[in-house]
């Protein structure tokens, strides 16, 4: 069976001028004299404050006086240990999952180079099965200054926004915006795990509504599964959605990696939006057992809803722009939706509920997150399921000339493709937009297409 341990503890802290951290070997060495605690997951500016070295920087210009951070380069270490009965199962695939690396980082484990990473918004899984001891073991995290990192293009030097923004797959308002101050976050932002793998995961799974006739629902559940050696393997994979049960027995390698079935449900409880019904949740889990014995496990919730964008003509030159939940046409009335605080690894679970609460409070059923934010977390989401309240989502790109060349278009496809799959699975994500005012700044700029 699949385990996980959070790595939370005993984290600490130094900076550096940018590019001089393994000179000072700080990937390495064991001294800890000039490291300060830290919070995992966090951010450089909270840990700073909690040792009394710089003020809040919401209040006054305190900002201001945060600017020299985003110039230095932000070591974390820690240590842990792998459970001694899990250290006897060598058989299993052990990765260390970062949830959330802000944003420039080098990984090191054990004193050795494990992997880069240059993405806010994606997490990063690294197989460690070979690189771990059987005892102690020492990670570090090396977080390189966002003002020298980012390789400038030159089709971002267009328009008249900061380079390093544009080039930086961050939270563009990070770096100063109408509604919020210069505040570059940096940080090990979301959780960080150990993952213990049986040979075989399922990795991905999700349920989409492909009908709704009268008291009957088409669903499909589709989900992947990797495996990890090259070994066939007979398994048998147990369905379970809303009320149906189903059980099917599978040859495995590494070139089966996906598996689709189709449920007919009947009387289905439907999702709603607020004040057009209940916004029901239905369960589902998928088993994957061999010998009789359980490998891994996926549980969920899924609402059965479906949405229909209705542009239709109206008179000449003119179309509707409206939306159909479940055939029936829904007035939206909506905000935008913008981060909660500028220091978004403060950002917890009591003020999304808070904050979300008083939206269907003020009989508000959609919410637009905006492109120059953050993916909220899956906390977020999961209240706007149970609220009935509807996600129209950006991806996080605002007003800007962003770089054409293969090599950033690879990232956004990589960063489009993972977010997707973190959030399908929500029935309140009704509608993705590509980005916030891009278009505009063409035009405003007379940027040729």
């Amino acid at each position: 069976m699949k385990k996980s341990e959070f790595i939370h503890k005993n984290w600490l802290l130094r900076y550096c001028d940018h590019g001089r951290g393994e000179r000072f070997d700080f990937h390495r060495d064991e001294k800890t004299e000039g490291w300060l605690p830290a919070v995992v997951p966090g951010d450089v500016h909270l840990d700073l404050m909690a040792a009394g070295l710089i003020a809040d920087p919401f209040f006054g210009l305190e900002s201001d006086h945060c600017l020299w951070m985003e110039e230095k380069d932000w070591w974390y270490r820690t240590t842990f240990h792998l459970p001694e009965a899990e250290r006897k199962k060598r058989e299993k695939k052990i990765f260390l999952l970062f949830h959330g690396l802000d944003t420039f980082a080098t990984v090191y484990l054990n004193g050795h180079r494990l992997a880069c990473h240059r993405n806010m918004f994606t997490p990063l899984r690294i197989d460690i099965t070979s690189e771990l001891l059987d005892g102690e073991n020492d990670l570090r995290v090396c977080l390189a200054s966002p003002a020298y990192s980012p390789r400038i293009h030159r089709d971002t030097l267009l328009a008249r926004t900061p380079p390093q923004r544009l080039c930086t797959r961050k939270a563009q308002a990070s770096y100063g915006w109408d509604i919020a101050p210069r505040l570059v976050t940096i940080g090990i932002w979301r959780p960080v795990e150990i993952l213990l793998c049986e040979p075989m995961e399922i990795t991905d799974a999700w349920i989409r509504t492909d009908q709704i006739a009268g008291t009957t629902a088409q669903v499909t559940l589709e989900c992947s599964i990797a495996v990890h050696d090259d070994l066939p393997r007979q398994v048998l994979m147990d369905l379970n959605v809303f009320d149906q049960k189903r059980r099917i027995a599978l040859s495995l390698d590494a070139s089966l990696t996906h598996w689709s079935e189709s449920f007919t449900l009947q009387n289905p409880p439907l999702w709603w939006p607020y004040n057009h019904g209940a916004p029901a949740l239905l369960p589902y889990s998928i088993t994957l057992a061999e010998d009789h014995q359980e490998i891994d496990r996926f549980a969920g919730v899924f609402g059965v809803r479906t949405i229909e964008l209705v542009e239709a003509p109206r008179g000449r030159n003119k179309r509707s722009f409206y939306f159909k939940v479940n055939g029936k046409p829904v007035f939206l009335k909506g905000m935008n939706w913008t981060p909660c605080d500028a220091i978004y690894a403060r950002i917890d679970d009591a003020r999304y509920e808070k904050l979300l609460h008083k939206t269907v409070e003020s009989n508000i059923n959609t919410l637009r997150v905006w492109g120059g934010g953050i993916y909220e977390s899956q906390t977020f989401y999961d209240h706007c399921d149970r609220l009935g309240i509807l996600v129209w989502q950006d991806f996080m790109f605002a007003c800007g000339v962003y770089p054409q060349d293969e090599a950033f278009l690879d990232q956004v496809r990589a960063e489009a493709e993972c977010i997707v799959k973190q959030l399908r699975n929500h029935p309140s994500l009704f509608i993705w937009c590509g980005d916030n005012e891009v278009d505009w700044v063409y035009l405003q700029e007379n940027v040729p297409e």
